[in-house]
């Protein structure tokens, strides 16, 4: 790729703003963060749902309790003092199904939770790329050197559309090779340095 050329235009056609080209590093790395983004959503879920769903103080208190049952339990003896062993035995039963009930509700109300930061994010990324496609639809993302060796019909007109500007990079192949490389290289990268962070942040959150 070359810098952009000087090309002829009519300023009232909206497909051939000057005040687009000139900021054109604009688009290419807006677009390009845009399509980056949807592989960080699951680790969004993960820190939104650490947020709003994470263990609450009952639950935190029954654990407590559970580790004062289980020292107690330690310093009777099951032979020679069984009424104290039992009645702790109890404690330490109620305190635990106590324990598991608040998980159980925790991780349906997690569920439910998942469900819509899953949709909500993915809608509104939705909305967020049509409007971007709209607003970028005729700007040219690149303009090409006219005298490149490869740059022949009808390949520039698939390359330039929809802006219909001849040498020109459209949207719509600029987003499919963004895709690309995020396919091949970022994800790949980043889903390495997601095994050592991952564990940590599901063990947080874990309901187990």
């Amino acid at each position: 790729m070359s810098s952009s050329p000087t090309y002829e235009h009519d300023e009232t056609d909206p497909r051939l703003n000057i005040e687009d080209t000139a900021h054109i590093y604009y688009p290419l790395i807006v677009i390009f963060v845009s399509t980056v983004l949807p592989i960080l959503f699951p680790t969004f879920v993960l820190f939104t749902l650490r947020f709003i769903n994470g263990e609450k103080k009952l639950e935190k208190s029954l654990r407590h309790q559970i580790a004062e049952f289980k020292i107690e339990l330690t310093k009777y003896n099951p032979k020679d003092e069984f009424a104290k062993y039992a009645r702790a035995s109890r404690k330490l039963k109620k305190v635990e199904d106590d324990l598991k009930s608040a998980r159980s509700a925790r991780s349906y109300r997690g569920f439910k939770l998942k469900i819509f930061v899953k949709i909500s994010t993915y809608v509104i990324y939705g909305i967020y790329m049509i409007s971007l496609a709209w607003t970028y639809r005729y700007t040219p993302i690149w303009m090409f050197d006219p005298n490149c060796f490869w740059l022949v019909f009808p390949l520039t007109v698939v390359i330039s559309f929809p802006t219909g500007i001849p040498n020109a990079l459209g949207l719509p192949v600029y987003m499919f090779l963004c895709k690309l490389i995020v396919a091949f290289c970022v994800n790949p990268l980043f889903q390495l340095a997601k095994i050592n962070f991952s564990p940590r942040l599901r063990t947080d959150i874990s309901l187990d």
